[in-house]
């Protein structure tokens, strides 16, 4: 078994290494994992490892 933290943090890697250019928001990480029905535990977590950038709606993380 996985953790969700750990679950998520391959995600972005994952996600970072086949689109370089795609922006790491919660709607995509929670459309990409498709297992965590969580959004609020998504962003937590993606605000915990990184920097957010913009609020509200076009947020996302570096």
């Amino acid at each position: 078994m996985e953790s969700i933290e750990n679950a998520v943090m391959r995600s972005v890697a994952e996600l970072r290494l086949l689109f370089p250019s795609e922006k790491i928001t919660t709607k995509t990480i929670h459309e990409w994992c498709g297992m965590i029905p969580s959004k609020k535990r998504i962003q937590r977590l993606l605000a915990k490892h990184f920097i957010k950038e913009g609020n509200n709606k076009g947020a996302y993380y570096k």
